[in-house]
């Protein structure tokens, strides 16, 4: 194989892995893509904390240069695989998930997902017979260049950005978006991490309670001029109000005064009222994710 795996071990490694995403995303923003923002939300938002990034993610080199990510997930019994490559490098998928397999070993489950219009990446898992499963995500693009979302009108909620003074609250309702609920500790990280400047963190409160209604953040990037959404969601009681397509036009409206062009998000491929949300405002879905195993 002429490009060859280095495990991340270094804060120097995630900065290479974040430049390789916004580098790839901006050589072609239209189509959805993987994102810093998503990098650096993972990291921080799931398992024990950042650390975990030293655990699971390998960058993909030629000779000194980072030219894929890739992310390795393993339990006793299954493991999961993200793998992210320039376009001129995706003829070594194959090779790649090949190494990864055999280092893996026997008796797991592994699972990848993989939109349709990857071909070189459904001719990879073909060759080493994955088989396809279930649909399992939903990405969906929206132009910002092309629209004029006004601001909306907030009168029984109010919307403003994360404060110290929401941390509790909101590391409280985190399990609403990643099915995880994280400490405050490990959100204060990501509020002090250098990385949390490239967030616009909002939260929705009901004005008579005061309580939290919801939550959505953007991730944006201004080398390639888009932006992911991750995570949005309601609270429960304040459902059925409109306050989450309120909160995304007013995310988008704020995308689109930094100058920004596209907006990614994706959402689980059998969460319909998320799909039906993200299509209501204009986001247009971009091929189908299936997700592919193989039993070791």
């Amino acid at each position: 194989m002429a490009l060859s795996l280095k495990k991340a071990r270094l804060e120097a490694d995630f900065l290479a892995a974040l430049r390789f995403e916004s580098s790839k995303v901006k050589a072609d923003p239209a189509h959805w893509h993987s994102h810093i923002g998503g990098l650096i939300f993972d990291r921080y938002m799931f398992g024990s904390g950042a650390s975990d990034f030293f655990d699971y993610g390998y960058l993909v080199m030629e000779n000194d240069e980072c030219v894929g990510f890739l992310s390795v997930e393993a339990s006793q019994n299954s493991a999961a695989i993200d793998i992210s490559l320039s376009d001129d490098k995706k003829e070594y998928y194959r090779d790649i998930i090949l190494s990864v397999l055999n280092a893996l070993g026997k008796s797991k489950r592994v699972r990848i997902n993989a939109n349709i219009r990857d071909k070189k990446l459904l001719d990879a898992l073909d060759s080493l017979r994955f088989i396809k499963g279930n649909e399992s995500r939903a990405q969906y693009v929206f132009d910002l260049k092309n629209t004029d979302t006004p601001l909306p009108v907030w009168e029984n909620e109010s919307i403003a950005k994360l404060t110290l003074d929401d941390l509790e609250e909101r590391a409280y309702h985190s399990a609403l978006a990643t099915s995880q609920r994280i400490s405050s500790k490990m959100y204060k990280a990501l509020m002090d991490s250098p990385y949390y400047k490239n967030a616009v963190d909002l939260v929705v409160r009901d004005n008579e309670s005061g309580q939290m209604a919801g939550y959505i953040g953007f991730w944006f990037d201004e080398n390639s001029l888009t932006a992911l959404v991750e995570p949005a969601a309601s609270i429960k009681e304040f459902r059925r109000r409109g306050i989450m397509k309120k909160a995304l036009l007013h995310g988008i409206f704020l995308m689109r005064q930094k100058g920004l062009d596209f907006i990614y998000v994706s959402t689980e491929g059998d969460n319909t009222p998320a799909r039906k949300l993200y299509e209501s405002v204009g986001f247009k879905r971009y091929g189908r994710v299936f997700e592919y195993y193989i039993n070791l």
